[in-house]
């Protein structure tokens, strides 16, 4: 064995030819001679973990007591409860380390926050919340890398603010029951307590159906109802004392005052800018009221006027292509009006079969399409629930009084329908619930008489319906009591009735009243009733009052006298039993001007419009209007 193998094999091996052993026995003493002072070391560690006890955040049992961080964590605001959504600020304290700050929210959700010694932190718990705040910081009394964590818990108590109300109240003047016109002197008060801001305060009528009435505490306000009206107070206030702020609004129970008819009055309106007679009347889709034709001083006009309810004034509008008097006025569904035959007044048996349209929106009237197919005057025209518009009877230049047209307003032609079964003038056409129209008397002059059932009566007592639909047809319907013609007619309440009233040849001072709810037929029967009209009367004016479902005669020709008419009176339905129906002029004002041939028009606001009359004697017509107010 070689003296280097020797020494890969053993260390410092004393083998033959190598170096002499005083030699190697001092190289191994120098190698073990460097090594001490690094197992020295050594061991002095290990003693000294063992006279501190190892790791950990205790004091050392020999080196004295460590400083460890103070960990705290207060409010610095009021302290106390707080309402939900409001804000608490907590403070964290802590000497070294690193902080943060951790909670649960209501919806069980972990929040973790990194916080700064000594800044404040804001927090917004929606119920009672219990906030810790964590410091991770190093061992002080060891030289290792060890880290060490400290705790320290606050609970905020969240609890719910107090109720707060307004204080509302509301008194009106007179109370109870009151007469049309009667002013309500309406005096609200409230207060809202500290903790809320008022946002609005109004005077509610009938809930919102009318225009609220501005309300100040303490201040009264005036307010004339025209129907039964309940007035309550609404105050609206937030509450900022919960972040974010609530809103609440609250109303008084309600004051109710119910309104009954007065006595009804007169007052006088526009004046037109044309005085005329024998004209037509149309309510407008806009409100507006639209007067054409018509004869004047200056004979028959062609000129149109439009009434504004709301400034009581007269403006004129596009004249028509043809001046008519003795036409007929139909709105459209559209919105446009159409204006069937007259007479021009060049020759008095002539009638006219032109026909044109208005539009509104422009003042311009447009000849139709097509003409009449019959030339006629004193006419009905009827909207269909089809849109059509059915032309029945009138004046004829020629040929038979019973044909019957129909006016189609998308093509602006005429075509025939059905024929009556009797020419008829003077006449009334309704459009029924069903559908159908009645036709109603006719001028009998002659003391003609007509079979219905196989009962030979008076031409003027006959009715017919049209029915539209299927093939049309014309039906004999029930006959009246009386024979009328020049009379008025019109729907009443839930439109189930059909009221006529006056009239010429036998009529007389009573109305008939007759069920519509179905098709009539000709065994049904009219119900007159008991009790009389003031006066007699033909070529008046009905209109139906829906505030007070009652319906407005005005003026016409007394049958007696033939002298024209300023009174005015009340007709109320006996729904149970019609004939107990009644009239009334207990204190419903007359006209100031007498008046025949007129129009009486219900406007939107509930009053109604009367203009227009002919003075036969002086042949002289006035252009002064009349409101009438219920």
């Amino acid at each position: 064995m070689s003296k280097h193998q020797c020494r890969r094999k053993f260390v410092r091996p004393v083998c033959l030819n190598s170096r002499p052993m005083t030699y190697e026995i001092f190289s191994s003493f120098k190698s073990h001679i460097i090594r001490w002072p690094r197992h020295l070391l050594m061991v002095g560690g290990i003693c000294m973990l063992a006279a501190c006890g190892g790791g950990g955040g205790g004091s050392s049992s020999t080196g004295g007591v460590a400083t460890l961080p103070t960990i705290t964590l207060t409010r610095s605001d009021s302290g106390g409860a707080v309402y939900p959504g409001n804000t608490a600020m907590v403070l964290p304290q802590f000497n070294y380390g690193s902080g943060t700050l951790n909670w649960v929210d209501s919806s069980n959700i972990s929040h973790s926050q990194p916080v700064v010694a000594g800044t404040p932190v804001s927090v917004t718990p929606s119920q009672t919340t219990t906030y810790t705040l964590s410091v991770i910081y190093q061992d002080p009394t060891t030289v290792r890398t060890s880290m060490l964590t400290g705790t320290a818990a606050l609970t905020v108590t969240v609890v719910s603010p107090p109720s707060l109300a307004a204080s509302l109240s509301l008194s009106t003047s007179p109370t109870g029951t009151v007469t049309t016109g009667t002013a309500i002197q309406i005096t609200p008060t409230f207060s809202v307590p500290t903790g809320l801001t008022m946002t609005s305060s109004v005077i509610l009528v009938n809930d919102d159906t009318t225009a609220p009435i501005a309300a100040t505490s303490g201040t009264p306000v005036v307010h004339t109802p025209t129907i039964n009206t309940t007035y309550k107070l609404k105050v609206c206030y937030v509450d900022t004392r919960v972040t974010p702020s609530v809103s609440n609004c609250e109303n008084t129970s309600g004051n109710t005052i119910q309104v009954v008819s007065g006595p009804a009055k007169f007052t006088t309106g526009g004046l037109l800018n044309i005085a005329r007679s024998d004209f037509t009347t149309t309510p407008l889709q806009n409100g507006m009221i639209l007067v054409a034709g018509g004869i004047s001083s200056s004979g028959v006009e062609k000129t149109v006027e439009l009434y504004d309810p709301v400034t009581n004034k007269w403006s004129r509008t596009g004249d028509m292509k043809t001046a008519r008097r003795g036409h007929a006025a139909t709105l459209l569904r559209d919105g446009r009006v159409l204006i069937t035959g007259g007479y021009d007044g060049t020759a008095a048996t002539t009638a006219l079969n032109k026909a044109e349209t208005y539009d509104p929106a422009t003042g311009v009237w447009t000849n139709t399409t097509g003409t009449l197919i019959q030339a006629r005057r004193w006419h009905t025209s009827t909207l269909l629930n089809n849109d059509k518009v059915l032309i029945v009877g009138g004046s004829v230049s020629s040929g038979s009084g019973t044909v019957v047209e129909l006016f189609d307003p998308t093509a602006g032609t005429f075509s025939a329908t059905a024929s009556l079964r009797l020419p008829r003038q003077g006449h009334t056409a309704t459009l029924l619930p069903t559908g159908e129209v009645l036709v109603v008397g006719r001028n009998n002059s002659d003391g003609s008489t007509s079979t219905v059932n196989s009962v030979s009566v008076l031409s003027s007592r006959t009715t017919e319906i049209y029915t539209p639909t299927g093939t049309p047809a014309w039906t004999d319907g029930p006959v009246l009591t009386f024979g009328r013609y020049s009379h008025a007619a019109t729907l009443v309440g839930n439109s189930n009735q059909l009221l006529v009233t006056g009239g010429y040849d036998a009529g007389t001072d009573k109305a008939e009243i007759l069920d519509v709810s179905t098709v009539p037929t000709a065994s049904r029967t009219w119900t007159a009733t008991t009790n009389p009209m003031a006066v007699a009367r033909a070529l008046h004016t009905i209109t139906y009052l829906p505030a007070s479902d009652k319906v407005l005669v005005i003026g016409g020709y007394n049958n007696a006298t033939s002298s024209m008419l300023v009174s005015t009176e009340l007709f109320t339905l006996d729904t149970t039993t019609p004939a107990n129906s009644t009239w009334s002029t207990t204190g419903n004002k007359a006209l100031t001007l007498a008046r025949a041939m007129h129009t009486s028009t219900l406007m939107s606001n509930g009053n109604v419009l009367v203009l227009g009359t002919y003075y036969a004697t002086t042949g002289t017509v006035s252009n002064t209007t009349e409101i009438w107010t219920p």
